[in-house]
């Protein structure tokens, strides 16, 4: 059996758009899991991690999508609140999982066409968190004996 090095996942917002959240997960049991998901919050379009700890909820990082290229920030922030709001127009989002040993990597990218089947190597890739204790999802500090499952995610708030 080989393990898995990375996940990958691409989303459109305007599915995410209100209290729903969509992502990707790193689950062993309800009681320790990463949620690393996209949604809408009042400023904006945010992507978060979120994990579960021994039945302990925490956000371990969080960030404000910006729109792709250069050009101001506030502006960028902007446009993609505004398309996930309407829906007319969605942005398509790129999320990723690296384990690399007991330490796991979360990134997301911000694409700019949907209906394209995206190209995550071209993708400019923003790390998230970095350096994560992916040990806390081990059948040794878990329990269990089914190991870590990856996939898709949804819920809302």
């Amino acid at each position: 059996m080989r393990r898995r090095r990375f996940l990958r996942l691409a989303t459109e917002c305007a599915a995410v758009a209100g209290r729903a959240r969509a992502g990707i997960a790193a689950f062993q049991s309800e009681d320790y899991f990463y949620l690393m998901t996209v949604g809408a919050r009042e400023d904006g379009a945010e992507v978060r991690l979120e994990s579960r700890i021994g039945g302990v909820a925490g956000i371990v990082a969080q960030a404000l999508l910006e729109g792709p290229g250069g050009g101001d920030t506030a502006a960028r922030n902007e446009e993609v609140a505004d398309r996930v709001d309407t829906g007319d127009d969605p942005v398509q989002i790129l999320l990723r999982i690296e384990a690399r040993g007991a330490l796991y990597a979360f990134s997301y990218a911000v694409g700019t066409t949907t209906g394209v089947e995206p190209d995550p190597e071209a993708a400019l890739w923003q790390v998230l968190a970095d350096s994560v204790d992916g040990t806390v999802l081990s059948t040794r500090r878990a329990g269990g004996f089914v190991g870590t499952y990856f996939g898709m995610f949804a819920y809302r708030d």
